[in-house]
């Protein structure tokens, strides 16, 4: 989920990817461009790995209903990635 900000160019380095001599447009799980989205204050807390400490930070967003996103196919892709990932599947299966 986080592959979108190498191929939109904001993480240095950048990343291309091409499929069938296409080059994959980036897009991003969070819909940063729906104004009905909610950005939460972010959260930062210490993590401490392998006798390492380091601060990581949580960004926040709260996605809108359907009826309130400005294209509900838009939505539909959204609601997809964000909730029904593999580990939600096997909870939902489970």
């Amino acid at each position: 989920m986080v592959s979108h900000r190498y191929l939109e160019g904001s993480v240095s380095g950048g990343l291309t990817i091409m499929v069938n001599g296409e080059k994959l447009r980036p897009w991003s799980p969070f819909a940063p461009d729906e104004p009905a989205r909610l950005e939460l204050p972010p959260l930062e807390f210490e993590v401490v790995a392998g006798g390492e400490a380091g601060i990581v930070r949580l960004d926040r967003y709260v996605l809108p209903l359907r009826d309130k996103f400005r294209d509900p196919e838009g939505f539909d892709r959204e609601f997809t990635v964000v909730h029904l990932s593999p580990r939600r599947v096997e909870g939902l299966l489970c």
